[in-house]
């Protein structure tokens, strides 16, 4: 274990420098691994995101420009379809609105994580990728709801509606039939590794605990392995580079959690019918014809020419697909009424909300409590498994049915040294089955207590 990066801090945990900047200690062990260490909560997010963009400094790069929909003015033509689609799905939108939601807390340990990113990318960090140099591209500062952005890309295309366009697609060319033939998230077709192996069934006597994101071959990956570690926090796990904490996969040493996937349902399309009156676009909704939000947007293209797209906001959702000037949508032709336009509607957009409340928390988790399940909707379900206090797996099945009209999921409640945490699962909102265990250990520990840096297993270990 070698220290990369120590600084001294006062009781409340800002650096002894000059800047103010919040203090915290970065230790490498020989794998590489970064331990983030730090007097508090929001100087804990602040090292980690710094650390994040020292590592990571090109990725977060891309990330934050695929939010902006402007990755494209230093990627090329290859990422102008990308931008396209953020700027009409309006996800930066999106994530200001969520982060303007979140309690104070809650924004404030955000905007700590996006603050080290910033700070970090000002010292140089971006020097150390040869990217930056090779497209000619230099950082920008974070914003505090930038991490929110980064959640929503990450996940806009690893949801439902893309495999409901092909299935459209699917079905107009070959018939219904065919579906069937073709399906890879329905019953049956989707499965998903997350379980859970008690201690008498292990040969350590440890429980085991399983997830499975179903995440695409990524280079580089969107998970990093860190080990962050405060006063009452002290988890190891994989972070979502760009977003604070550790939201898929974490161990306390008392509390574990993973997640698996199968395919959830929470975006829903809409054909609809677009028309220009004037300066103005019309959508025809339950009450005939109104107007809707429309602008433009132009984002510059390098090695090509800029590029314009109309973002249109329709009562159902953002329009992905056509437009007031388009022509009927595939299948609709000859129709009395042919759609122009498809939309989506998703749940963030809706109801604003991402459910970033619940990652500090996660890190203070030192104990479970089985409250039960909360907002469960009547075509959801829920089992418990009990076994001794050092053996507990709790599994969620969601509702089957969309969440564009704002339904709710099934809950559960962590508890932690200070307070209870809610962990909706639409936090992880790319699942539809989700797996969340829990092991508590039987020893137990001082919650004030900041562990040491303690060496990785393996190079595969987080």
């Amino acid at each position: 274990m070698r220290a990369e990066r120590a600084e001294r801090t006062d009781g409340a945990g800002r650096a002894g420098r000059a800047g103010g900047r919040p203090g915290f200690a970065l230790f490498r062990d020989d794998w590489g691994i970064p331990h983030v260490r730090a007097g508090g909560a929001r100087e804990l997010a602040y090292g980690q995101g710094y650390v994040t963009a020292l590592d990571r400094a090109w990725q977060l790069h891309v990330e934050q420009h695929r939010v902006l929909g402007t990755s494209a003015a230093f990627l090329g033509p290859d990422a102008a379809d990308w931008d396209g689609l953020a700027r009409r799905t309006r996800l930066a939108d999106t994530a200001r609105r969520c982060y303007e939601r979140l309690d104070a807390d809650t924004a404030a340990w955000v905007a700590a994580y996006a603050e080290g990113v910033t700070d970090a990318l000002a010292d140089g960090a971006h020097e150390r990728a040869p990217e930056f140099a090779r497209t000619g591209s230099s950082p920008a500062p974070w914003e505090p709801w930038t991490p929110l952005g980064v959640w929503l890309s990450t996940h806009l295309l690893f949801a439902g509606f893309p495999a409901k366009l092909w299935r459209g697609e699917l079905t107009r060319r070959l018939g219904p039939d065919a579906v069937p033939l073709f399906a890879t998230d329905g019953p049956g077709t989707a499965g998903s590794n997350g379980w859970l192996v008690t201690g008498d069934r292990t040969a350590s006597g440890a429980a085991l605990l399983a997830g499975d994101p179903h995440r695409f071959i990524e280079d580089p990956g969107v998970y990093q392995q860190i080990h962050l570690a405060a006063p009452g926090r002290d988890v190891v796990g994989l972070a979502v580079p760009g977003v604070p904490g550790l939201a898929h996969f974490g161990h306390t040493g008392q509390v574990a959690w993973a997640i698996t996937n199968a395919m959830a349902d929470y975006q829903d399309l809409y054909r609809e019918r677009l028309r220009r009156t004037g300066g103005a676009v019309e959508a025809y909704g339950p009450g005939g014809w109104e107007e809707v939000a429309a602008h433009t947007e132009t984002y510059q293209v390098a090695g090509g020419e800029p590029v314009t797209v109309e973002v249109v906001e329709t009562g159902r959702g953002t329009v992905v697909v056509g437009g007031p000037d388009a022509g009927p949508l595939p299948g609709e032709e000859g129709g009395a009424e042919p759609a122009n336009a498809l939309a989506l509607r998703h749940h963030p957009r809706v109801s604003g909300r991402l459910g970033f409340e619940t990652l500090p928390a996660l890190l203070a988790a030192v104990a479970v409590l089985l409250a039960g399940m909360l907002s469960l909707t009547w075509y959801g379900a829920a089992w418990m498994r009990f076994g001794r206090a050092d053996r507990i797996a709790i599994q969620f099945a969601g509702s089957k049915k969309s969440l564009a009209a704002g339904l709710p999921m099934a809950t559960v409640l962590f508890a932690s040294h200070a307070s209870l945490a809610v962990l909706p699962l639409m936090l992880f909102h790319q699942m539809q089955l989700m797996v969340c265990a829990v092991i508590a250990k039987r020893r137990s520990r001082d919650p004030e207590a900041v562990a040491e840096p303690v060496p990785v297993a393996g190079p595969g270990a987080a």
